[in-house]
């Protein structure tokens, strides 16, 4: 019921609870819903028309719909497809990829088959080996372009695949398959995005690139975004007593992976704010889904607390203890830049 998801009497939307329970795209579409002053009782409404209200036009555009999608009106296990999509926003990846994914799951890639079954073209063939109809799964892991790819890869499918599966059907398996091997549902997905990334490429004149260098590219895309260095300073502004904190990630090649800035509604010293900015910037780093992170500093007071824990003043050495208890900051580094 929606009376679930709000709070305070029903006066506003529970946004934890929201953000834990839907996708990312969903929890935007209820957030951006308005809430009555008065609380008002649930009730039933048609989305499909902007009244609310059932109507047999908005049926029968539905139908066609469903019918140009070829019938099939999704997945019909809702835990599986659940479980699939909190996999796909959840991996360590850049945001153009998990987009890609979510399409691939969805079965909404611009391929030649859905363009087909949208009476877009006149046929569903693949022009790469014009054998087969260009499904998802041809076209990212049947083809003669995409064997080409994965022969040139070293990684290994623990499953037959076969080519009547969706992409979320082996999306899945493979999610099962790798649950305890971190990293190789990552890889997969993003060696995926590169073969799709090409076929684009070729398909508006650009150059046809080799099996062996769209793995190369496509992994050392994936490992920058997963090996990065983090810049953040802190400011003090004195007049209103509050605090600043930017950060920014960026790749081998200076590349900006992700940025923030906060705000700290309460005055801390030079030292104290320095250290608050690590404590900060290493959320941030196991928010984004980063490792092997280098941390960068211009605070030589800050570098010196870290290197020498036992000598930290009292106020700021809670805060290094707990940096240092972080999983994926065993391995601290800090530069001066």
């Amino acid at each position: 019921m929606v009376c679930d998801l709000l709070k305070d009497g029903g006066k506003e939307w529970d946004i934890e609870l929201i953000r834990g329970l839907f996708l990312p795209q969903d929890v935007e579409a209820i957030l951006s819903t308005p809430i009555n002053e008065s609380v008002a009782m649930d009730r039933m409404v048609w989305a499909k028309e902007k009244k609310g209200s059932f109507t047999m036009r908005s049926a029968y555009r539905l139908a066609l719909e469903v019918e140009a999608e070829g019938g099939n009106a999704g997945c019909s296990d809702p835990t599986k497809l659940h479980d699939a999509w909190r996999g796909v926003w959840s991996m360590n990846l850049p945001n153009r990829i998990k987009h890609f994914s979510w399409k691939a799951c969805n079965g909404i890639l611009a391929t030649k088959d859905s363009f087909f079954r949208r009476k877009i073209t006149t046929n569903n063939i693949c022009e790469e080996c014009g054998r087969h109809v260009e499904t998802t799964m041809h076209l990212l892991c049947f083809c003669d372009r995409s064997t080409e790819v994965w022969s040139s890869c070293k990684l290994s499918l623990p499953i037959k695949v076969l080519e009547s599966w969706s992409f979320l059907d082996m999306f899945s398996k493979l999610r099962i398959c790798w649950e305890a091997q971190q990293g190789l549902l990552e890889r997969w997905i993003t060696i995926c995005w590169g073969i799709w990334k090409s076929q684009n490429e070729v398909q508006h004149g650009g150059k046809r690139r080799p099996g062996s260098v769209i793995v190369r590219n496509t992994v050392k895309l994936l490992e920058d975004f997963l090996s990065a260095n983090i810049n953040v300073d802190g400011a003090l502004f004195t007049k209103s007593k509050q605090s600043g904190v930017g950060v920014i990630v960026h790749g081998e090649e200076g590349n900006v992976v992700a940025a923030m800035c906060r705000k700290l509604d309460f005055p801390l010293g030079a030292l104290e704010t320095e250290v608050k900015a690590l404590e900060i910037r290493v959320t941030f780093t196991e928010e984004v889904g980063l490792r092997d992170v280098v941390f960068e500093s211009d605070s030589q007071l800050t570098i010196n607390a870290i290197h020498s824990i036992g000598e930290a003043a009292l106020s700021i050495r809670n805060i290094v203890l707990t940096c240092y208890g972080k999983p994926r900051v065993s391995g601290l580094l800090i530069s001066t830049y």
